[in-house]
């Protein structure tokens, strides 16, 4: 009877995760409840649907995920919103477009379409400046982009390869899995894995490139150079010098923005205005450049 009672409540909780009313807490206590066994990600699957038939969208719902179509779509290339307008519907409809990612990227009748077809096309997701998004990729790989973030997949993912794009920032608890390596490629470097939780920052507009290092083992694959980082390491890329560096880190800080804190430690005043501008969706200037130049430690 006790299992019942737990199979009900856990049923209760994702139905609140597909109307997006969930509870950080509750979410940890979901996921862990799917990443048990394959049979139990196989029960949130057959909850999903019920939450669909019985589901009745508002019209501004609707609405939200006509706008979120136009974002997300397989397409060859990455387009970043530019206009306040489009940045002003994705605060609004950011819970509703969170659960109709993952119901899309995780649906079965999706996958079959993508991947029936011979030729290659690619998945885009994207997190909209001032706000954060979390999808589960094919191999049950879950991804928390950060605000200003795209991921780019190919429709043979988990099939011909585990490869992702990324540009921007994200946070990875990668699944494992026997014989596939999972690979994700920056502008600068490749990070390889193998089943482990991990940050990447590669923002197109940043200097430098870096991987902080939570659980597992990582390999930085940078120009045919490859050097393994262990938990509690970071690797910075400086993209104008082209230098590769380790350093001890609290690399807890790097998902900081995961859980909606703000944790930065030894940051130049210019590094945190752009992390700021970025969450929260506003343009901070410095007038000053030996002002940007101070660095912050705690």
């Amino acid at each position: 009877m006790k299992i019942m009672e737990d199979t009900k409540e856990i049923r209760d909780l994702a139905f609140q995760y597909f109307n997006g009313t969930i509870a950080v807490a509750d979410e940890k206590v979901l996921f862990e409840y799917i990443k048990r066994n394959e049979s139990n990600y196989d029960t949130f699957r057959l909850w999903e649907k019920d939450w669909l038939r019985i589901a009745h969208p508002n019209e501004q719902v609707d609405k939200a995920w006509k706008s979120l179509e136009c974002q997300l779509r397989i397409r060859e290339s990455i387009s970043m919103p530019k206009t306040s307008n489009v940045h002003r519907i994705w605060k609004r409809v950011a819970s509703v477009a969170a659960v109709f990612i993952i119901l899309l990227i995780g649906s079965w009748g999706l996958k079959s379409v993508l991947f029936s077809g011979s030729s290659e096309n690619y998945f885009i997701c994207q997190a909209p400046y001032g706000s954060k998004t979390k999808i589960f990729l094919p191999d049950g790989t879950s991804v928390w982009l950060n605000a200003g973030s795209t991921i780019k997949y190919s429709n043979k993912f988990n099939i011909k390869n585990r490869l992702v794009e990324l540009n921007g920032e994200g946070y990875f608890e990668v699944s494992k899995h026997n014989g596939t390596t999972f690979t994700v490629h920056t502008k600068g470097y490749n990070v390889v894995v193998k089943g482990t939780k991990f940050d990447v920052s590669a923002y197109s507009d940043d200097s430098y490139i870096m991987t902080s290092l939570m659980e597992g083992r990582v390999e930085i694959d940078c120009k045919q150079t490859k050097t393994d980082i262990v938990p509690g390491q970071a690797a910075m890329l400086d993209l104008k010098t082209g230098r590769l560096t380790l350093q001890k880190m609290n690399v807890d800080q790097s998902k900081s923005w995961v859980e909606n804190q703000i944790d930065f430690d030894n940051i130049t005043v210019k590094e945190l205005t752009k992390k700021l501008s970025r969450q929260y969706a506003v343009n901070i200037q410095l007038k000053s450049e030996r002002i940007g130049a101070l660095r912050i430690c705690i």
